[in-house]
């Protein structure tokens, strides 16, 4: 929600929050440009060529959160945590980098780091790239009647959309020339994760209205539901520039100004207790925390992925 959302005016151009309540706005990484002791700098900054090199706290807190996936049961020595570290360091970092050049310096830091905390031993077994996933299941006992293995050559484009849905919060914007592949591997990594998927339906009248209608059914399922779905958009349904506004604020906060009634938010609110009462038995089902707690959930179901072209006018 935006700042201005949560003050009230005072007095003339003076805001603050609601009588008898604080705000707290927290800035992050406003003093990354100076210089400290620690060399912590970001060392891959953003350039025209490279404008989505944009690393911060957040990208820690996504490595973090990917190595709790694994069971205890499989991450049973130091070896195999190192992987798994390795593993999500590459998938949340590595894979943003467009040059080998990048991609050797990452490889680099990597076994330095290990070497200089852990021993150059372990330092050495992570020279091959470890692949973790959560969505296999075990073999069941051999009978005999087995079909031939089929071999299917996946890009590794598939691999990282797959990873980009199933996380929470993930969203995707892929760039490619039509017939690459985009809508595709996304359908196909949707079905894998369980979710649903969801293309508009573009026609002559098509407008603001009608998408303003299927973001609500896409937060229906996914906040009030609780369920997974992918939202595919590509470049040849952008009819009206305003159509970019929306999908800005689904992907940046979450919340669409003026997108329900209060009668449906009242009813997507009162549906929504008992669910939160399970996660969060603390809190009071107010109005505020229900929505919060709807807003929450749909950012967490819902997954958006753009599929532009480089040499659409749009793009």
């Amino acid at each position: 929600r935006t700042v201005e959302s949560y003050v009230e005016k005072r007095v003339g151009s003076t805001y603050g929050p609601p009588s008898g309540r604080k705000m707290t706005i927290f800035v992050d990484d406003i003093n990354m440009p100076v210089i400290n002791e620690w060399g912590d700098q970001v060392k891959m900054l953003p350039t025209p060529a490279k404008f989505h090199y944009i690393f911060n706290l957040r990208d820690l807190s996504r490595i973090w959160q990917g190595m709790l996936n694994i069971m205890a049961e499989e991450c049973f020595n130091l070896e195999t945590l190192l992987a798994l570290f390795k593993h999500e360091c590459t998938r949340v970092i590595a894979d943003r980098f467009v040059s080998e050049e990048d991609r050797y310096w990452f490889e680099n830091a990597v076994t330095r780091i290990v070497e200089d905390n852990i021993g150059k031993q372990l330092a050495e077994k992570l020279h091959k790239e470890p692949y973790f996933v959560d969505f296999l299941r075990d073999l069941p006992e051999p009978t005999g009647d087995e079909p031939e293995d089929f071999v299917f050559v996946v890009p590794k484009v598939y691999e990282m959309i797959s990873r980009i849905i199933r996380t929470d919060c993930g969203n995707a914007l892929l760039v490619g020339v039509g017939g690459s592949g985009k809508q595709s591997f996304t359908k196909l990594a949707s079905y894998i994760a369980g979710y649903k998927i969801f293309q508009i339906t573009l026609t002559r009248a098509y407008n603001v209205g009608n998408l303003m209608d299927d973001l609500k059914i896409l937060y229906r399922t996914a906040g009030a539901e609780g369920k997974g779905i992918t939202f595919i958009f590509t470049d040849n349904e952008i009819k009206e520039e305003s159509f970019l506004e929306y999908l800005n604020n689904v992907l940046s906060s979450g919340e669409v100004s003026n997108l329900f009634a209060r009668d449906e938010l009242d009813e997507i609110t009162q549906s929504l207790i008992a669910p939160m009462k399970k996660e969060a038995s603390r809190v009071p089902p107010t109005f505020d925390n229900l929505y919060e707690y709807f807003i929450k959930r749909a950012r967490k179901h819902l997954h958006v992925v753009l599929c532009f072209s480089p040499v659409s006018v749009c793009f």
